[in-house]
């Protein structure tokens, strides 16, 4: 990890290409694992997010996931002592406004319980009595929901149109007339996949046409406005929509010519990600 630092230190002012070959041929000395290196960087880019497993089939795959990014408060409770509540097919609602009731959510409680499906749900707030009869059937393996409470910051006064736009849903809001309660008893949008850990929220699903349009109106109000506030701000939520994963699957081929390569190339991406992160 030193040597990763030092290179990454020795380039800060100007990190190229030949600064990350240097890095990948201080630290991984196989061919085949250095071009795998190699390859997912060039994919996703060296600000893409890495997950290195182990792969049942013989070759090595790398997969590139695109993901919407929105960084928020989280209820760490509801992550049940673990790093992050990862999900596919996950069904999803989206409140502007509070929950103030059990009986508006019964219908998601209930069908929850039954499908055994995920299901997150994005409000402004969530009254205490809600929040710990959801948590409570959670912890028994009842039901496998979790509340994300954006709350009324001013910052984030439009972050949930924007998820319910990376979500391709609508948004639930009494303002046009709807019931909390009633758009529980719907059937659900579905998004491909969730990822909530402490402070932030990556969406998995394609780029829409919804989306694309969102960005493209978000990206252009920015670059037309005037004042550097809204500016930033517009150009902060189009952001939102570009985060990047990379799958990094090790064949089994590779696993029995090079035991130890799995861990040789995870580590390399820890590093990679310590070091950009701290430079």
């Amino acid at each position: 990890t030193s040597k990763v630092v030092s290179i990454f230190s020795q380039g800060r002012k100007k990190f190229n290409k030949g600064h990350f070959i240097d890095l990948i041929n201080y630290t991984i000395s196989d061919p085949e694992s250095r071009f795998i290196v190699e390859k997912a960087i060039e994919i996703g880019g060296a600000k893409s997010t890495f997950i290195v497993s182990k792969s049942p089939l013989s070759k090595s795959a790398i997969i590139k996931k695109s993901g919407f990014e929105f960084k928020c408060p989280v209820d760490l409770d509801f992550l049940l002592r673990k790093k992050s509540w990862h999900r596919a097919n996950v069904k999803c609602l989206v409140i502007d406004g509070m929950i103030e009731n059990i009986s508006e959510i019964y219908h998601i409680l209930e069908k929850a319980a039954e499908d055994k499906q995920p299901y997150v749900i994005f409000c402004r707030n969530i009254v205490p009595e809600v929040r710990s009869t959801i948590l409570s059937n959670n912890q028994r393996g009842v039901t496998d929901i979790f509340p994300v409470s954006i709350g009324y910051d001013e910052k984030r006064i439009n972050m949930l149109n924007d998820i319910s736009v990376a979500c391709n849903t609508s948004v639930i809001s009494s303002i046009t007339g709807d019931l909390i309660s009633s758009a529980a008893r719907r059937k659900l949008d579905e998004i491909s996949s969730i990822d909530i850990s402490r402070g932030k929220i990556v969406i998995r699903e394609n780029l829409n046409d919804k989306a694309k349009n969102h960005i493209e109106y978000l990206e252009k109000r920015g670059s037309g406005e005037f004042h550097p506030e809204k500016r930033i701000e517009f150009l902060r939520r189009a952001s939102c929509f570009k985060s990047e994963k990379v799958e990094i699957k090790i064949g089994t081929n590779l696993q029995k010519r090079l035991p130890g390569c799995y861990e040789m190339i995870d580590k390399f991406f820890r590093s990679l990600g310590a070091s950009i992160s701290t430079g």
